[in-house]
C-alpha cells in the first residue's frame, strides 16, 4: 500500500516521529487553509477536494491510517462549518476576528432633497422600539455553506440556514414530505436595511379525522367463518360419514382423493369363478406334513407347533376350536381287517377314474377356482390309484394349499391397511391406499384412482399386501411363486417367472417338493416339462 502516514493522506507536517496523535492538527492544518481563513468559498473547496482524494486512494491506504483521516477530516469539516465551533476555535488559538465590513448600497440622487427630520414626526403618536436584528446588534453575519458531495447521507452535512444566518422557516399550510423540503424566500429588509421583515404565520387547517371503515372486521370475521364450516364439513365427512379422504403426493403434485359411500361404490364384474371373500379363517396354512391322499389322515391329526407371525392355521372354524393335545387327540389304528390297496390290484377301471378326478382338479387350478382349490386342500382324494396317480394327486393337494394360504394372507392384510398408507412397490410404482370395503381397495395410483377386488391386484401389489403377514423365509417364497404362477391375473411371463422361482429354490417347505410342484404347474399351463 502507498499510503501509510496521515501526512500523506492530508495536508498537515509530519509528526509521525514525535509520537503526535491526530488530536494534535487543528481544523485549518487538516484542510491546509490559513489559521482564522473566513472565506467560506475557499473553505468548502478545500473540504470537497481532500474528500475527494480520500475516497480516491482509499484501497490504496492502509485501513487504519485511513479510518483516522476520515474521523479527522469529519470532525474538522464540523468546525469550519459551524460558526460557533469556528469562532471558538480562533478563541483558542488566539486568532483575532474583525468586524465585517458593511457593504455600500447604491447612493440615492434625491437624498440631499429630501428633508432630515420626518415633518409628521410631531403629529403621529411615538412608535415602540422595535427589537434588533442579529445583524443590528453587531454579531457577525452568518453564511451558508452547501457542501455537495458523494459521501454516504448525513456524513459532512451542515444545517441548512438562510443568506442572513437564520434557519430556514417552513410554511405552517404545506405538507411536509418525506426527507425533503423547500426553503422559502429570503427575509425581505426594511429600506434603511436595520430590521428584518417578520412573515406572518397562518394557523394551519384543523385536520379532519376519517371514520374508520367497517369492512375489514366483516370480512374478517366471514373469512373465519368460512374455516370454521369447512373444518366442521371435514369432522363430519371423517366421522360420521362413510367417506374417507386420503391425500398422496406424485410428480404431478399433491391428489386429494376420497371414497364414496357404500351405495356409490362400483360393482366389480367379471371376476373369477370362486373369488368371492372368504372369512379370514378360512386362510390355509402350509402343510405340515405330506398327507396321503388314498389314505387320508389316519394316522392322527397331530399339528405342528404354529407359527408366530404367520397366519394361524385353521380347519374350519378356529374360533371355538380346542387346540389338539395329546390327551384329545384320538389316534385311529389302520383296521387289520382293510389292507392299504397296492397298485397291483388298482383296475384299470379305477385307474380311469383317478385319472379323471386329477384332470379335474388339474382345470380348476388353471381356471383359478378358488372356492374349489380350498375344498381340494382341505379334503382328501380318497379313491384307488396307482402309486404315479398318488404322487401326482399329493403335488396338485400341495399346489390347492399353498396357493390358497398366499391368497388368505392377503385377504387379512386388506382390512389392516390404513388411508393414507404409502405402498410402494417399486421406486417408480407406488400405491396409495384410499379406502377398502367389502373387499375392494382403492388406491391412487399415477393413472388415478383406482378400485381392486383381491383377484384383481396387480402381481406386485398383491405381493406387497401379502408380506404383511409372512416373516421371510421359505414358505413366503414358495407361496408367493405358487400365487403368482396359477393367479389368474397373471400373465405369461408372470407364471413363467413363478413356475422359475419355485425350481430354483434350495429347499422346499415342510412337506412338499417345490420340484414337483413346479412341474406340475407347468404341465397344467404350458404342456410336459421337458
Amino acid at each position: 500500500m502507498a499510503y501509510r502516514k496521515l501526512s500523506e493522506l492530508l495536508p498537515v507536517k509530519s509528526r509521525d516521529n514525535h509520537g503526535s496523535s491526530s488530536s494534535s492538527y487543528n481544523a485549518y492544518e487538516v484542510f491546509g487553509l490559513e489559521m482564522g481563513e473566513s472565506d467560506t468559498t475557499k473553505i468548502t473547496t478545500s473540504i470537497n477536494a481532500l474528500i475527494a482524494k480520500l475516497k480516491a486512494v482509499k484501497s490504496e491506504s492502509e485501513p487504519s491510517v485511513w479510518a483516522t483521516a476520515a474521523k479527522l477530516v469529519q470532525a474538522s469539516r464540523v468546525i469550519l462549518l459551524d460558526k460557533e465551533k469556528k469562532a471558538a476555535l480562533d478563541a483558542q488559538l488566539g486568532i483575532a476576528r474583525s468586524a465585517p465590513t458593511p457593504t455600500s448600497g447604491s447612493t440615492d440622487p434625491l437624498a440631499s432633497l429630501l428633508p432630515v427630520t420626518d415633518p409628521l414626526a410631531s403629529v403621529l403618536p411615538p412608535t415602540p422600539p422595535r427589537p434588533q436584528s442579529p445583524t443590528a446588534a453587531g454579531s457577525t453575519p452568518k453564511s451558508p455553506v452547501e457542501s455537495e458531495s458523494s459521501m454516504p447521507p448525513g456524513l459532512f452535512q451542515g444545517p441548512a440556514v438562510t443568506p442572513d444566518g437564520s434557519p430556514i422557516m417552513r410554511n405552517v399550510d404545506e405538507p411536509e414530505t418525506a426527507g425533503t423540503f423547500e426553503p422559502q424566500p429570503a427575509i425581505a429588509t426594511t429600506a434603511a436595511g436595520n430590521d428584518p421583515v417578520v412573515p406572518k404565520l397562518r394557523a394551519g387547517k384543523p385536520k379532519i379525522r376519517r371514520r374508520k371503515s367497517r369492512l375489514g372486521p366483516m370480512v374478517m370475521g366471514i373469512f373465519t367463518l368460512a374455516l370454521l364450516a369447512i373444518v366442521a364439513v371435514l369432522v363430519h365427512f371423517m366421522y360420521f360419514s362413510d367417506g374417507t379422504l386420503a391425500i398422496s403426493r406424485s410428480e404431478k403434485g399433491i391428489t386429494i382423493s376420497t371414497t364414496p359411500p357404500p351405495s356409490e361404490v362400483p360393482t366389480v364384474v367379471n371376476q373369477p369363478l370362486g373369488s368371492s371373500v372368504s372369512p379370514a379363517t378360512d386362510v390355509r396354512p402350509a402343510p405340515a406334513k405330506p398327507r396321503d391322499p388314498v389314505m387320508g389322515n389316519l394316522a392322527g391329526n397331530v399339528p405342528l407347533p404354529p407359527r408366530p407371525t404367520q397366519p394361524s392355521p385353521s380347519m374350519g372354524d378356529s374360533s371355538n376350536a380346542t387346540p389338539p393335545t395329546e390327551s384329545n387327540v384320538a389316534i385311529q389304528p389302520m383296521p387289520v381287517d382293510s389292507p392299504m390297496p397296492v397298485a397291483a390290484e388298482v383296475t384299470e377301471e379305477m385307474r380311469q377314474q383317478a385319472e379323471q378326478r386329477l384332470a379335474e382338479i388339474r382345470s380348476i387350478i388353471k381356471t383359478a377356482n378358488w372356492e374349489a382349490m380350498k375344498s381340494i386342500a382341505d379334503q382328501d382324494i380318497e379313491i384307488p390309484m396307482t402309486n404315479q396317480q398318488k404322487e401326482a394327486a399329493r403335488t396338485l393337494h400341495n399346489v390347492c394349499e399353498l396357493s390358497t394360504f398366499y391368497r388368505g394372507a392377503i385377504e387379512m392384510a386388506i382390512p389392516n391397511l390404513n388411508t393414507g398408507e404409502d405402498l410402494a412397490v417399486t421406486e417408480n410404482n407406488r400405491y396409495v391406499v384410499v379406502g377398502k370395503r367389502n373387499g375392494i381397495l382403492t388406491v391412487q395410483a399415477d393413472g388415478g384412482q383406482k378400485s381392486f377386488s383381491i383377484d384383481e391386484l396387480p402381481m406386485g401389489l398383491a405381493h406387497k399386501i401379502a408380506a404383511f403377514k409372512f416373516d421371510e423365509g421359505v414358505l413366503l417364497t414358495a407361496c408367493r411363486a405358487i400365487y403368482q404362477a396359477v393367479c389368474a391375473k397373471a400373465t405369461i411371463g408372470e407364471r413363467r417367472i413363478g413356475i422359475e422361482k419355485l425350481r430354483q429354490m434350495p429347499e422346499s417347505p415342510e412337506g412338499t417338493d417345490t420340484q414337483q410342484m413346479a412341474d406340475m404347474i407347468e404341465s397344467i399351463w404350458f404342456g410336459s416339462p421337458e
